[in-house]
């Protein structure tokens, strides 16, 4: 039996809410939608904040506190920023 690749599940997530967001192609999706698939595909997570979060213009600010967050998580946490992968820093 070979040893499974961590990067199979990681692909399958990915896939998993690509398709969902193309399911929804009717131009209904919204911002909280989208955070809800990605939440529910292991894309995100949810962090209760009860302040600022973010150092540089932190958005929840912009609603009040306590909130929840949304952040990466998984391997999207774990992924260097697309800026800086294609050298647009």
């Amino acid at each position: 039996m070979q040893p499974t690749d961590p990067r199979d599940a990681q692909i399958a997530a990915l896939r998993a809410f690509a398709n969902e967001v193309v399911d929804c192609h009717t131009g209904t999706l919204e911002g909280c939608d989208i955070e809800e698939m990605a939440v529910k595909h292991g894309l995100m997570e949810t962090v209760t904040v009860t302040g600022p979060c973010c150092e540089d213009a932190c958005v929840c600010a912009e609603f009040g506190f306590p909130m929840d967050c949304y952040r990466k998580a998984g391997a999207l946490a774990a992924a260097p920023d697309a800026k800086q992968e294609v050298g647009n820093e």
